[in-house]
């Protein structure tokens, strides 16, 4: 009973932390499971591991999970080294486990997660080559998690997430048309999952995610009125969606994340007074972000930006 009760803490439980962006429940969440997994392990292997008795597949797994729930939390407290070598550790049991499971639907998703953020890191320290390899791993384990159950939506969502990711790279290595057509089959995945799922918080973040890379790349080729275009159909979804569910921090996030785009877009124009309302409303935001996590790096760092 104590392994499944880490099981949905570290699993289900840390899911939804994830997606309030509450960071500082999730780290000592992280803290305790961790601790448990590695007793339980201890305990299964003897001490000092003198008995060649292996821990449990479902262990090494929660293990690994307990590994990557801590990484996220020192990714979001501005530790990037600690949590690529969490990452990193995790990885290594995630391999492990799907040598001898690699069917497994939630260890793929694991894995694919993992390889993710090897790869976002990757890419925030200008290493686009192993970013561009990460993100290909992550490609992969998400197409077979579609392939094992080809109706999932979270399998869908992974592929989408995963091209949007390949975009990234392309993005930043300037090759706009390859990055817009990485950016429009991720938004493609992203409509499907709209229409089939209704507007869920997940769904409709995720398809104002795809417009702001879109219009990014609009403005490298020069179609500025479209990105404006574009960025402000992704501000209406989020706004409609944060009417609808006050105080998430997850559409928060991103509805500030847009209006910063619109700003940067606008900038080009002469409409200085809407420049100067967006900026105003992205402090708002932020500052509400900031009363529920106020150690969250990334938060603070987009809040000292938007007022200078």
């Amino acid at each position: 009973e104590a392994e499944n009760l880490m099981g949905f803490m570290i699993g289900d439980f840390a899911d939804k932390l994830r997606s309030v962006k509450r960071m500082d429940l999730l780290e000592g969440i992280s803290e305790q499971a961790l601790a448990y997994v590695e007793a339980a392990q201890e305990e299964d292997t003897g001490w000092f591991g003198t008995t060649a008795q292996e821990p449990s597949f479902e262990l090494r797994f929660q293990h690994a999970l307990s590994l990557q729930a801590m990484a996220e939390v020192r990714y979001y407290r501005d530790d990037a080294n600690t949590a690529e070598k969490l990452y990193e550790q995790a990885d290594k049991g995630l391999e492990a486990l799907l040598s001898e499971q690699p069917n497994n639907f939630e260890l793929l998703k694991a894995a694919g997660a993992n390889a993710f953020w090897l790869g976002n890191i990757a890419l925030e320290a200008d290493d686009l080559t192993f970013a561009n390899s990460q993100f290909k791993r992550y490609l992969a384990f998400s197409e077979k998690m579609l392939t094992l159950e080809p109706d999932n939506d979270t399998a869908l969502m992974e592929v989408s997430y995963a091209t949007n990711s390949m975009g990234s790279v392309a993005y930043r290595q300037l090759e706009y048309a390859q990055a817009l057509s990485y950016f429009e089959s991720s938004l493609a995945y992203k409509q499907q999952i709209l229409e089939k799922s209704g507007e869920s918080i997940s769904a409709v973040t995720a398809l104002a995610n795809s417009h702001s890379w879109i219009a990014s790349t609009l403005m490298n080729l020069g179609n500025t009125s479209e990105a404006i275009k574009t960025l402000e159909s992704a501000e209406a979804m989020l706004t409609k969606q944060l009417a609808s569910t006050p105080g998430n921090a997850t559409i928060i996030e991103n509805l500030s994340f847009v209006k910063v785009n619109i700003v940067d877009s606008i900038k080009f124009t002469t409409d200085i007074a809407n420049r100067v309302e967006k900026l105003n409303e992205v402090q708002s935001l932020l500052s509400n972000l900031l009363t529920q996590d106020p150690d969250n790096s990334i938060w603070k760092s987009h809040y000292l930006n938007v007022g200078t």
